[in-house]
């Protein structure tokens, strides 16, 4: 089986984010993206991959750690996502768009001043 220098490169290219990911706890489609981006393969399949390979991770590591799951908090959490997709959604690819984009900034710059002030990142 012979690889041409593209699939070469993504497959270093994701073997890096993964490793990253695997470090640092986050960080894949940070550094994967931009990169996939500038090779052949383009946006469109990049963001397919990058969440595949990322969704493969989260399973792997679920499978492996799910004793350390903490269920009172993963069940607040699942319940504020379930109105939240939807809104998300709504505010992002309907007709608000811009304002979407606008709360989410606002959102952000909020919670990044936050955690300045109080000095934690929890």
């Amino acid at each position: 089986m012979a690889f041409d220098g593209v699939t070469v490169l993504v497959l270093l290219i994701i073997l890096v984010s993964t490793l990253v990911r695997a470090v640092f706890g986050f960080g894949n489609a940070l550094i994967a993206m931009p990169l996939l981006a500038m090779t052949p393969i383009g946006m469109k399949t990049a963001t397919p991959l990058v969440a595949l390979v990322a969704t493969i991770l989260s399973l792997v590591i679920l499978v492996k750690d799910w004793r350390m799951i903490d269920l009172r908090s993963t069940w607040r959490l699942l319940v504020a996502t379930i109105p939240g997709i939807p809104l998300g959604l709504i505010l992002l690819k309907g007709p608000y768009e811009n304002t979407g984009k606008i709360i989410l900034v606002l959102v952000g710059a909020l919670l990044f001043i936050q955690t300045v002030i109080s000095g934690s990142s929890g």
